[in-house]
C-alpha cells in the first residue's frame, strides 16, 4: 500500500513538524522526493529526532553537495542509479 504522507513546495525546508508526525506512524519505509537543497535539509532534520525508518528516493540522493550537507542522514538510503560502474561491466561481460 503506498500512501502519500505529506507533499511540500520548493520553498519548503522545515520538516520538523512532519518528521514529529512520521515517528507516530507504523510505515516500513518511507520515500524521499524533494528538491536538492530540500533533501540534505530533510534528514538533518531526520537524524536529530532520531528516526529510524529506511527511506528510498531519486538519484539527487547521489549529489556529493546534498551527502555533505545531511551530515550523514542519507547514508543507507536507497535511490536508483542508470549509470554503470566500468569495474561491474567488466566483471559482468
Amino acid at each position: 500500500l503506498l500512501t502519500v504522507f505529506a507533499t511540500f513546495t520548493p520553498a519548503d525546508h522545515d520538516f520538523k513538524t512532519h518528521i514529529a508526525k512520521l515517528k507516530l506512524t507504523d510505515f516500513d519505509v518511507a520515500g524521499v522526493y524533494l528538491f536538492p537543497g530540500q533533501v540534505s535539509a530533510f534528514y538533518r532534520q531526520f537524524v536529530a529526532q532520531r528516526l529510524r525508518l529506511p527511506t528510498f528516493g531519486t538519484d539527487i540522493f547521489e549529489s556529493k553537495k546534498e551527502i555533505e550537507d545531511s551530515h550523514g542522514g542519507i547514508n543507507g538510503a536507497v535511490y536508483p542509479n542508470v549509470d554503470v560502474p566500468a569495474e561491474f561491466r567488466s566483471a559482468y561481460l
